[in-house]
């Protein structure tokens, strides 16, 4: 007698035990529950040409940089800020950076806890001149910060200190130019992001 079908009939049993383990659970599930919480929904990540990516990625290094000054003005000193800077703005920008600098520092100002930015939004370019802008604005909850003076007591000045802030950078291409550079910025107090 062969042996060769009892093989098969071993093979196709032990294949079935496999293909059927997968197939079983341990847990008993209930076909008429729902889920406790709400599976949440993808949020779509928007779609930047080159131009627009640039941009916002210049606009997001002259924050951060400005944030870290807040944080504590003596330890970005004014070369460290024009090495960082001067790729990715122009010198009135760069220039109006260090003055905020010194502002604090002189003042013995520093910012505590951090800020955090709730939306981002890329304009498209537009032709200005002989240059391409793009605008990049930030809400920014600051809501959680506090600024401080020398002996560590809080400035209650609205005007050093806001929970909201939209912060609008303009940043400028020219003709032959290979970068969007910082160009103009501005700041308008809002009551939420």
């Amino acid at each position: 007698m062969s042996t060769r079908p009892r093989i098969w009939t071993a093979a196709a049993a032990a294949l079935a035990a496999v293909l059927l383990t997968g197939c079983t659970t341990s847990q008993a599930v209930d076909p008429t529950a729902t889920p406790s919480t709400p599976v949440p929904s993808p949020t779509p990540t928007p779609t930047y040409s080159p131009d627009q990516a640039g941009a916002l990625a210049n606009a997001t290094t002259f924050e951060n940089l400005l944030e870290r000054v807040r944080h504590d003005p003596r330890m970005t000193g004014q070369l460290t800020m024009i090495k960082i800077l001067k790729p990715i703005s122009d010198a009135p920008m760069i220039q109006a950076a260090l003055n905020g600098r010194n502002r604090w520092n002189q003042a013995g100002w520093k910012e505590i806890g951090d800020q955090k930015i709730v939306t981002t939004k890329v304009g498209n370019p537009t032709p200005v001149g002989s240059s391409t802008s793009i605008t990049v604005t930030f809400c920014k909850d600051q809501s959680a910060t506090r600024v401080v003076n020398k002996n560590g007591s809080e400035i209650t000045d609205s005007t050093i200190h806001v929970p909201y802030l939209l912060r609008t950078y303009e940043l400028r291409k020219a003709k032959a130019g290979k970068v969007f550079k910082v160009w103009q910025s501005g700041g308008q107090v809002v009551s939420g992001c």
